[in-house]
């Protein structure tokens, strides 16, 4: 897990470059009718680099179970010259913690793939779904479907913010701001206004 993480992180770390260098190159400041076009990717860059190096420096020096085995060897050398309460103590709390980073090391833990599959499904479904009746009508159905299958909430609380969500969407960007959202092939049929 930890290789995975640290590998993980420097290709998000050539991400992070890449979309700064990027921005640089067509130019990040404010300009005199606002923000520049490579405003948000250079500081979209920065924020991927800096996390990517949080991640990075986390690896490296999380403890490994290499490590943690030679420790225990040389505490049971210990405890087994000097048979102190102390030594065994710490035997003790180094065992657990070898414990907890070998568990450490699936990728999904026990049990941990349901829960992925609870969001993966129904996202993939709304993204399908976007394509045949547009962003509104399957933003609604998602929010009902989601709201009452995973959080076993109420229907007039479903009903209630799977309706006024995708009508404040339609409403702020189609509306208000002119940008339409995806109607995709029969939403146009579906929703006439």
């Amino acid at each position: 897990m930890r290789k995975a993480e640290i590998i993980v992180a420097f290709f998000f770390v050539a991400i992070g470059i890449i979309a700064i260098v990027d921005a640089a190159r067509v130019g990040f400041g404010w300009g005199p009718s606002g923000p520049e076009s490579g405003f948000f990717p250079f500081y979209l860059g920065v924020g991927t680099l800096i996390c990517s190096a949080v991640v990075l420096v986390k690896g490296f020096r999380e403890p490994t179970a290499a490590n943690l085995a030679a420790a225990l060897e040389k505490m049971r050398r210990v405890v087994v010259t000097t048979a102190g309460g102390a030594a065994e103590e710490r035997l003790r709390l180094l065992e657990a913690e070898a414990g907890r980073i070998a568990g450490k090391d699936r990728l999904i833990p026990e049990g941990g793939l349901k829960p992925i599959l609870w969001v993966l499904l129904p996202s993939t479904g709304m993204v399908i779904l976007t394509e045949f009746v547009g962003l509104h009508i399957a933003a609604a159905t998602f929010l009902a479907f989601y709201m009452r299958a995973v959080g076993k909430i109420r229907w007039v609380t479903i009903a209630l913010v799977s309706i006024l969500l995708p009508v404040s969407l339609f409403i702020v960007f189609d509306k208000l701001f002119l940008i339409p959202l995806p109607t995709g092939l029969w939403g146009s049929k579906l929703i006439p206004f």
